[in-house]
């Protein structure tokens, strides 16, 4: 089993949000970037922002300290620690797993309401999040 504290404390992340970072710079990488605008009034609406990567590694430094969230897709590909998650998930038909997308969050960050048209599984391996 890859992390025998699956729902308790124990758990390590298996890649680094400067490591994530990282990935999100390079060509192949799939990456992209959802920032909130807050709006000044409570009648308006909030503003979603998207960026598609890859990133400039500089630009990170001067990220704003809330309301945004990186996501970069298929990291299981790119990395053998985020792959070795898959083990714990031996139980499902490989055909019902497509990637591990890993996301970093700053607070407030989100990704807005959506719908996923597919099985999605979160696991957070850091931080806090309220739902």
């Amino acid at each position: 089993n890859a992390f025998p504290d699956f729902a308790a404390p124990g758990f390590e992340p298996a890649i680094s949000p400067e490591d994530l970072a990282g990935l999100a710079c390079e060509e192949f990488a799939l990456s992209r970037i959802v920032a909130r605008e807050r709006s000044a009034s409570p009648h308006d609406h909030d503003r979603w922002l998207l960026r598609h990567g890859p990133f400039e590694e500089a630009m990170f430094p001067g990220m704003p300290d809330r309301d945004w969230t990186l996501l970069v897709q298929d990291v299981d590909k790119w990395d053998a620690d985020v792959a070795g998650v898959l083990d714990a998930f031996g139980f499902l038909p490989r055909w019902r797993i497509d990637d591990i997308m890993v996301s970093f969050a700053a607070p407030g960050g989100s990704v807005g309401a959506h719908v996923d048209h597919y099985d999605v599984f979160l696991l957070q391996a850091q931080g806090h999040r309220r739902w």
